[in-house]
């Protein structure tokens, strides 16, 4: 914004406060003080100079259209600043305690320095609604205001003196703000941040789980594979959030904006999807990936670190432990441990989460296949082969000593 913009910024503020004033009266003031002040002072200074004497209220830091996330504090009024559609809520309608009923629609905003939740209020939400917004627009947000949110974010409000509009590619205003695919960020370097926009190919879905919490509250968790090329994590989806993708299958794509990544024991990292983070599930956007023949057992006497994906069997010659350990951060998760054998030699085997739950449910002896484990090295030497989210438990009809020799 060039300095004659600027200027007319402050004046155009000074009448809105002052309507008895004129335009030539108050610019004739700004150049009164510009000559007090000779080179020491720009004529925006000036003007607000001149204002803070006609006892008309300037707020410095929000005056500017050029703001960015970044730059975003609680308690900010008369806020513009122009950024990319992550994400569009659906409407949520509340009643007000005096009866009256209100409107509210949440948006992720994006540029360069960061990303922040957009509260639309009332018509503004049903104005977004009516223009089609949706995630990879560019928009422009005017005359918004900051607070902190519960979760101790800043947030950016639009009431009813506010407006969001939107603007084309290319335009001036819009110079500097990445193309949407750069908001996500690639399932191989997921250990680089905390918090992660992601999307990818559903290529596997495990079964809804319940559980009861300390509280006495009953919760569910269910965990979908995601791909991007070669490249899978696990995706998991807590109580409220489950239910925003009923129906998920193989194939579909989706789509995570606000999840948080967490340490996994097996595979390095996870990525939850909170309360907060937007899900865009989309049935049926690619063709399910190809599910590759199911690999042969690799005998156990041959079993090498680093080994991915493979397909192991033997007798369950050791009853499963199951055991809750916690991981680094803080969060608790279930391992069951036990002892595999085939005629070439032992191993041993942690099974985590689900796949452990259901081992420990099984009678000392059995003959099983797991399809889809790791081999890293254990703790005391040797190997160990560990189950990951996307390991298939295979029993087989065979008592020990029928085929083993």
């Amino acid at each position: 914004m060039d300095e004659e913009s600027k200027l007319n910024r402050v004046v155009e503020k000074i009448l809105e406060a002052r309507p008895d004033l004129t335009r030539s009266h108050v610019l004739e003031l700004v150049k009164r003080k510009l000559e007090e002040a000779g080179n020491l002072l720009n004529p925006e200074g000036a003007a607000c100079l001149v204002a803070s004497e006609l006892g008309v209220e300037l707020w410095n830091r929000n005056i500017s259209t050029e703001l960015k996330v970044k730059d975003l504090a609680p308690g900010l009024r008369d806020v513009s600043l122009v950024g990319r559609v992550l994400a569009v809520h659906p409407v949520k309608a509340f009643r007000r305690p005096t009866g009256e009923e209100g409107k509210l629609r949440r948006l992720i905003l994006g540029d360069s320095t960061g990303t922040v939740e957009v509260y639309l209020w009332n018509e503004k939400a049903e104005e977004a609604g009516r223009a089609g917004l949706t995630s990879g627009f560019l928009v422009k947000i005017e005359h918004g205001y900051t607070r902190r949110g519960l979760s101790g974010r800043v947030e950016l409000h639009l009431s009813e003196k506010g407006s969001l509009t939107v603007i084309p590619e290319g335009s001036p205003e819009a110079e500097g703000i990445p193309p949407l695919e750069e908001f996500f960020t690639s399932l191989s370097k997921l250990e680089e941040v905390s918090e992660a926009n992601i999307r990818g190919v559903v290529s596997r879905v495990s079964q809804v789980k319940t559980f009861v919490r300390s509280s006495g509250e009953e919760g569910k968790v269910l965990r979908v594979r995601l791909a991007e090329g070669e490249r899978e994590v696990s995706v998991v989806f807590w109580d409220e959030k489950v239910d925003e993708v009923e129906g998920v299958k193989p194939g579909d794509l989706l789509e995570i904006v606000g999840g948080r990544v967490r340490e996994d024991p097996v595979e390095g990292f996870e990525v939850h999807v909170r309360r907060s983070s937007h899900v865009k599930l989309t049935p049926s956007a690619a063709p399910p990936p190809r599910v590759e023949p199911a690999p042969e057992s690799v005998p156990l006497g041959e079993l090498k670190p680093g080994l991915r994906g493979i397909a192991v069997e033997g007798f369950m010659v050791e009853a499963p432990n199951l055991k809750e350990v916690t991981l680094k951060d803080g969060s608790k998760v279930k391992v069951a441990e036990f002892t595999l054998r085939d005629s070439t030699g032992t191993v041993r085997v942690s099974a985590w989460r689900e796949q452990g739950e259901i081992l420990a449910k099984l009678p000392l002896g059995l003959k099983l296949k797991l399809k889809g484990v790791n081999v890293k090295e254990g703790l005391a030497g040797g190997v160990e082969v560990t189950t990951t989210s996307g390991t298939a438990i295979e029993v087989i009809p065979e008592m020990e000593g029928s085929g083993e020799g």
